[in-house]
């Protein structure tokens, strides 16, 4: 009954692509988190830029 299980790969395909998906996401959501943080840096600076060079009234 063991060997039996052991041998048996039903659904090891399905298994297979869910893991894959997971990995990918995982990256995905990480360079998401670095993607979002620089194009924040980036409004910051030109935020910070702006109140620098605009006169005071």
């Amino acid at each position: 009954m063991l060997g039996r299980f052991i041998r048996d790969e039903t659904g090891a395909t399905a298994l297979e692509y869910a893991l894959i998906v997971a990995i990918l996401s995982a990256l995905m959501v990480g360079g998401l988190g670095e993607v979002l943080h620089q194009i924040m840096a980036k409004f910051l600076f030109a935020a910070n830029e702006i109140e620098v060079r605009t006169p005071n009234p």
